[in-house]
């Protein structure tokens, strides 16, 4: 729990350091591109690790399988983490903002935007442990308080 704390400590410091620029790395369109792939290729990989996990539900020890969990767990977390540093510095996005009107206004928005994205990364994991945790651990919860309860 107290783990998600320091993930959000971590991404308030890449994104505060961050120095926007009037150039970006890469086109808009190309930025988006690359944005929508590698939200794609995160949800993918995430989804088949959990799944690779819970296939090994009944040929392992259940405290063999919590750690796995919970490992797995942390690295998608700190991969969610990694891949939203590589959003602000790789891809330039708060580059991308910087002519928006209500943005200059408001400049929290922004930021909050850009919080909600990180928390947008978290729910991915959160989507697709929820399974493999209902099944390990015999929990009835419904996905949805699952994930409120990660929030």
């Amino acid at each position: 729990m107290f783990a998600n704390f320091i993930y959000f400590i971590v991404v308030l410091l890449i994104y505060a350091t961050y120095q926007p620029s009037t150039e970006t790395n890469f086109a808009p369109l190309e930025t988006v591109l690359l944005f929508s792939g590698f939200i794609l290729l995160f949800a993918a990989y995430t989804w088949l690790q959990f799944r690779s996990l819970l296939t090994r539900r009944k040929s392992e020890d259940i405290r063999r399988l919590d750690f796995r969990f919970q490992s797995l767990l942390t690295r998608h977390s700190i991969l969610a983490v990694a891949l939203f540093a590589i959003d602000i510095y790789g891809l330039s996005m708060p580059s991308l903002l910087l002519d928006v009107p209500l943005f200059e206004a408001i400049p929290t928005l922004k930021a909050l935007l850009f919080l909600g994205l990180f928390v947008f990364y978290l729910t991915i994991v959160w989507f697709c442990a929820y399974e493999t945790n209902q099944r390990l651990f015999s929990l009835a919860i419904p996905r949805r308080a699952y994930i409120w309860s990660q929030v």
